[in-house]
């Protein structure tokens, strides 16, 4: 037994039990030599390696920067949709041209028929609208003085209405609702988007004219609703003959154009 106790005490002389703590893991490891101690270091000192390497990469930097940029606007939206949960009721409709017809007219406001809605003074066309509106109006056969298409409270169009319900409702809905509508044929669309286009062009000849600060009614100069409207002329006849359309008189919001410098080209 003691020859036994003595052989493996030399044996531990030999090789000692060295205890190595991870700082990285915080745990104790045992090794019984020193083979399995430099394997195991070589493991850690890649593992830091191959985390350093994480930490300084673009990479890294690209993602924490999208993150970020998210939680902004993630904080934006939210601090947003909150505030607009506190925002006061509004009191009703646009008050660009008051509250009533006789309001209205008070203020310089006047109903242009195609653009199916009141306009201040700053941007209603008289010459044109008169144009659209005459007795010899190109734009449909029963557009005849300040009348207009003729038109209807339903879709089937068995209750007609009249130009003064259609003004009237115009009040109602304001500058973008939907709360009345009416109904009428397709080929007002089509005169609806010509007119617009003449307003367009009045506007341009004044400017052209070296008159400043044009007003003209905002949809005229809008891309998107001048792009809707060539595809409603382009369609033209080749529609369904059963298509129909609905309108929603309302005020509108003029929109005011630079100056125009004329210069001459060679």
């Amino acid at each position: 037994m003691s020859d036994y106790n003595n052989l493996t005490e030399d044996e531990e002389k030999r090789h000692p039990v060295t205890p190595y703590i991870s700082s990285h893991l915080s745990r104790t490891f045992w090794f019984q030599n020193d083979d399995d101690a430099v394997t195991t270091g070589e493991d850690w000192q890649a593992s830091r390696h191959k985390l350093h390497c994480f930490y300084t990469s673009p990479h890294f930097y690209y993602s924490i920067t999208i993150l970020l940029i998210l939680s902004v606007c993630i904080i934006q939206f939210t601090s947003q949709h909150h505030l607009r949960s506190y925002l006061p009721p509004s009191d009703g409709p646009s008050p660009l041209c008051g509250s009533s017809p006789e309001e209205a007219r008070a203020i310089g406001c006047t109903f242009d028929v195609y653009v199916n809605g009141w306009l201040p003074a700053a941007c209603y066309d008289r010459a044109v609208a008169e144009q659209s509106e005459s007795n010899s109006s190109d734009l449909h056969t029963s557009a005849t003085g300040r009348t207009t298409f003729p038109v209807y409270w339903d879709e089937g169009m068995t209750e007609p209405a009249t130009l003064e319900d259609v003004m009237l409702a115009a009040f109602e809905n304001g500058e973008d609702g939907y709360n009345v509508r009416f109904h009428t044929v397709w080929e007002y669309h089509r005169a609806h988007c010509l007119h617009l286009w003449r307003l367009a062009a009045s506007a341009l000849q004044r400017l052209s004219e070296g008159k400043r600060d044009v007003g003209v009614y905002y949809k005229a100069a809008s891309p998107e609703h001048v792009w809707h409207c060539n595809k409603v002329i382009i369609e033209g006849d080749a529609r369904s003959p059963e298509k129909k359309d609905t309108i929603t008189p309302g005020i509108g919001r003029c929109v005011w154009l630079g100056n125009l410098e004329n210069v001459a080209y060679r």
